[in-house]
């Protein structure tokens, strides 16, 4: 799968935020000028960029570049969800490498970003500030899903052969980096996994060797930080962004991880 290089070390520009649907013409070309797509699919189809086809499949997210030639081939319904960006002033050590096409891990993983896009549609006008949080969370989490995705993760554990990842360990680890932003409990994630509490738990000690709230804790404590030191925003939205919900508890987070107050990231 081919990656494309994104200016991630830079805030993003929400220009246009949307849910579409397609499928009267069974193919569309576009060509977005200084922006790049990012689209959540609800269907199977394919994207042409630059002359290169590739597909995906409902679940399956896309970032595609500015100033090139895109071309959609749609069934007869096809609804997604969709974020127009700029990176204004942008240079390039700002560059970070993101896969075209990532795969959110299952269907309660992407349903989890269908709302989250629905939330941020919401607020786009009225809080545009967590609007940006909001997108540029979603586009740091595909960095770690293309060059340490789950599998690698977990690899080197012991007791862990290569490939056997368990399908709800995979899925968990994906909802959490999809909702650091809203509460996570162990009993809710392993509900929506499919498996017991107990299960769960033993998957994240065999493989992880750390508990599910603790690679919660982990997650938020590395995207604060991301946050911190390649963005302008405010403290307290940083907060929000993470599920932190106040600065006494961003303070706390950060400095269990990483030793240092949040507002050293910044100097």
């Amino acid at each position: 799968m081919m990656d494309i290089a994104v200016p991630l070390r830079r805030a993003p520009a929400v220009v246009q935020l949307g849910m579409n649907v397609h499928g009267r013409r069974r193919s569309e070309r576009y060509r977005l000028k200084d922006q790049w797509g990012v689209h959540l699919y609800l269907y199977d189809g394919t994207v042409e960029v630059g002359g290169r086809r590739f597909g995906f499949s409902a679940g399956d997210l896309s970032v595609t570049p500015p100033d090139t030639d895109l071309t959609w081939r749609f069934p007869e319904h096809a609804p997604h969800h969709y974020a127009h960006v700029a990176f204004p002033g942008h240079q390039p050590a700002d560059l970070v490498p993101v896969p075209l096409i990532s795969r959110l891990g299952g269907r309660s993983a992407a349903l989890a970003a269908g709302e989250d896009f629905d939330l941020a549609i919401a607020s786009f006008a009225s809080e545009p500030a967590r609007t940006t949080a909001w997108c540029w969370n979603l586009l740091w989490r595909l960095v770690p899903m293309a060059t340490t995705g789950v599998a690698q993760r977990a690899a080197g554990v012991p007791g862990l052969p290569p490939g056997a990842v368990h399908a709800a360990l995979q899925t968990s680890l994906a909802i959490i980096d999809l909702e650091l932003d809203r509460p996570i409990t162990l009993a809710g994630l392993a509900q929506r996994v499919g498996i017991s509490a107990n299960h769960l738990l033993r998957l994240f000690h065999q493989h992880l060797g750390t508990t599910v709230m603790g690679q919660v804790r982990k997650r938020r404590a590395e995207r604060a930080r991301q946050l911190l030191e390649h963005s302008s925003l405010p403290m307290i939205d940083i907060a929000t962004a993470v599920g932190a919900g106040s600065l006494q508890r961003l303070n706390k987070l950060v400095r269990h991880a990483h030793g240092r107050s949040p507002r050293s990231f910044r100097t």
